[in-house]
């Protein structure tokens, strides 16, 4: 009953018949820990349901591990830690889900150790540590490990080709890139759209743009499969009209521009979250709802005459709305990423990191301000967008603004 409760998404209902059984078996207590961590915003009650188990197997260890890339996203590392090393028996997802948990927030050295120590990898293993590197400006040794991986004969997939050309492009690596090329040409995956993809957008940032084009006419489904891979996101019809106007094709950029509109694509709302004690506070632009808003945005005031004195201007071109220049300054201020900054500047001990995540690109004026931000309030600032992370210390980005 428990687990069809569970299943149906009743968590509740799960809960109540849990609480009044007179004789609860780990298989109950496992059911139960399992819809807890499935359930988002209830990490908490999933730790506290797991210490009071009486006989923890190694379901119940495996269905914790489940969690601990949310631990450590939380900068809870001491916790993953221990729940990892106590763990009678460690399944390879186990070990992956912790080294990309410790990619997630830059704490590269750690997931090296684990990788290094893991009896036994598999594709995904080898793809979180690619994509782990790439994401962390660690091109060159995400480029290297890929080269490892194939040269230990591990075949690799759409995934592992995207991070790896990626990589290349950060490195204006051509070559590779178009070595990587012959891998795919090699393989079953000369049909794929998703590697054909990547391998047309390396030649396009490698500045190699014929060969871009080339590519795209080679390929099975072209533009028609590149919509359909979701016809409600915009990011393939996006790349797809940069491509055509790379080769000055705009009578092509219109039409897709005209298929955005007619299939009603939009692009998707930003949103930034930071978790503070274990929950999760999302802001939106301009965001109404959060309980505290009042003294964030207090905070944000006092921080904008501190960034203005330092020299920090606003870039209104990032402020896309057809109103005055200081209702734009103000619309900046309230983007996403700075009200969850400024909460974690309220909320978290001094010298603690702050780790803020975003569901798209960081805009330009929010990574220029969070610059300053980090040198006005001493703090490091970790934001993890769509892309890669930014790591910002000292008035400075890790990624040479470039992203």
């Amino acid at each position: 009953m428990i687990t069809n409760h569970i299943r149906s998404g009743d968590l509740d209902s799960a809960l109540y018949v849990f609480e009044n059984m007179t004789v609860k078996t780990t298989v109950t207590w496992n059911s139960v820990l399992a819809g807890l961590s499935r359930k988002c915003g209830k990490l908490k009650e999933a730790q506290e349901l797991f210490v009071k188990i009486p006989e923890p197997d190694a379901v119940s260890y495996n269905t914790m591990l489940s969690c601990h890339v949310r631990y450590v996203e939380c900068g809870d590392l001491d916790s993953a830690s221990k729940l990892f090393e106590k763990a009678p028996f460690k399944s390879v997802v186990a070990w992956t889900a912790m080294i990309t948990g410790y990619m997630k927030i830059g704490r590269v050295g750690l997931a090296e150790r684990l990788f290094q120590k893991m009896p036994e990898k598999n594709l995904v293993t080898w793809n979180a540590m690619i994509a782990g590197y790439i994401e962390n400006y660690r091109a060159e040794d995400g480029v290297k490990i890929f080269r490892t991986m194939v040269g230990f004969g591990i075949k690799p997939n759409s995934s592992t080709l995207s991070s790896a050309l990626l990589g290349c492009s950060e490195l204006s690596a051509l070559q590779l890139g178009r070595q990587v090329h012959q891998l795919v040409c090699k393989s079953p995956l000369c049909d794929d759209t998703t590697a054909g993809t990547s391998l047309m957008s390396m030649y396009c940032k490698c500045g190699v743009l014929e060969d871009g084009w080339k590519l795209f006419v080679q390929l099975p489904r072209r533009d028609v499969k590149l919509l359909n891979l979701d016809p409600t996101s915009a990011t393939g019809y996006v790349q797809l009209a940069n491509v055509y106007a790379a080769t000055k094709r705009w009578d092509h950029v219109a039409r897709v521009r005209k298929s955005m509109k007619s299939c009603k694509v939009v692009k998707t709302p930003g949103y930034s979250w930071i978790e503070v004690k274990s929950v999760a506070h999302q802001f939106r632009s301009g965001d109404k709802a959060h309980p505290e808003l009042t003294s964030i945005h207090e905070k944000l005031k006092e921080l904008e005459k501190k960034m203005k004195l330092a020299g920090y201007v606003p870039d209104l071109e990032f402020a896309l709305h057809d109103v005055g220049e200081e209702q734009k300054e103000q619309l900046l201020l309230w983007h996403s990423e700075k009200l969850a900054i400024a909460y974690g500047l309220i909320k978290l001990p001094p010298g603690t990191p702050i780790r803020v995540f975003k569901n798209l690109r960081v805009c330009g004026d929010c990574h220029r301000a969070t610059k300053y931000i980090s040198q006005i309030e001493r703090r490091e600032i970790i934001v993890r967008d769509t892309t890669r992370f930014h790591h910002f210390k000292h008035g400075h980005c890790s990624c040479a603004d470039y992203w």
